[in-house]
């Protein structure tokens, strides 16, 4: 069986095609994967917030500190995390120095050694 140089040249360039297609798909899942990675994050980060906390006279305001978005007000941090769980239910809510609160925290203020040992699985969120 002969084989000439054309017939040569025709499978290598058939061949590098080939790969190129592959390689093309390979890189096509990997920008997927990475996206569906983006948005996960994006979401995450929509769903904790860094609470800033403001007094005027006896009334307590939470705003995130990103973006300085109002998240609730009380007269006690009791009446503040009620009005955060009713607007918030899924959220979390890390205060500086304090700690957090969350649904998965039985909406309790947990102090800061205590909140880190509690484990928040993106699942529940």
């Amino acid at each position: 069986m002969d084989i000439s140089i054309g017939e040569i040249v025709l499978w290598a360039i058939s061949a590098w095609i080939l790969g190129q297609i592959l390689l093309g798909i390979s890189d096509a899942k990997e920008i997927v994967q990475l996206k569906e990675r983006v948005e996960t994050l994006k979401r995450i980060h929509g769903l904790i917030h860094q609470v800033k906390v403001e007094k005027q006279g006896e009334v307590e305001y939470w705003y995130d500190e990103d973006d300085n978005q109002f998240l609730g007000q009380g007269k006690t941090v009791d009446e503040v995390i009620e009005h955060v769980k009713a607007r918030f239910p899924d959220h979390i809510f890390l205060i500086q120095g304090v700690g957090g609160v969350a649904r998965q925290t039985d909406w309790k203020l947990l102090d800061v050694e205590s909140f880190q040992k509690v484990e928040l699985n993106v699942k529940d969120i």
